[in-house]
């Protein structure tokens, strides 16, 4: 199960509290980011019951962790550290070869989908992960980055200067 949760995998809980309690410390070597607990899960419950209940438990925990990367790159881009927001910004360190990990937001991509085209081609040419965000973290991605940003692997040190140089 461990080595199920490490990468892309979660582990979803159930059942009475003792129980839950008892298979946390069981599970130490997994990440809380990827546990999540569902109070409703029960043994006797159906295949079907159970497949509904896990469909649930996946949307809550991949909202969480495109909610949790997002602050992330929000609080790095904020900082001058190493995350960007918004297109200008972002280009520039794919094409500086930085990014990390490219976050696009599910309208961005449908309202520009021959720019994200490009940029998850440029994310892909140099090793990067792509998220595309749904529902809320979506939302506020458009509102902060214009549904655009990433985590860096690095900070050049004339990144932004595109957008405050004055015009030739």
């Amino acid at each position: 199960v461990t080595q199920e949760a490490e990468w892309d995998g979660f582990v979803l809980l159930g059942g009475e509290n003792e129980t839950v309690s008892a298979l946390r410390s069981i599970l130490s070597g997994v990440r809380p980011s990827r546990i999540l607990e569902n109070a409703s899960l029960w043994v006797e419950m159906s295949p079907a019951e159970v497949k509904e209940a896990t469909r649930e438990g996946a949307s809550a925990l991949s909202k969480r962790r495109q909610t949790d990367l997002l602050n992330q790159v929000m609080e790095m881009a904020y900082s001058r550290g190493n995350g960007c927001l918004g297109g200008t910004e972002t280009v520039e360190a794919l094409d500086g070869g930085c990014v990390d990990i490219l976050i696009l937001s599910k309208g961005f991509v449908e309202a520009n989908p021959d720019f994200a085209d490009i940029c998850v081609a440029k994310a892909f040419e140099q090793g990067a992960d792509v998220r595309v965000f749904g529902s809320v973290p979506s939302e506020k991605l458009d509102e902060v980055g214009g549904g655009v940003g990433a985590r860096l692997r690095f900070r050049p040190a004339t990144f932004g200067e595109l957008a405050s140089a004055p015009p030739p």
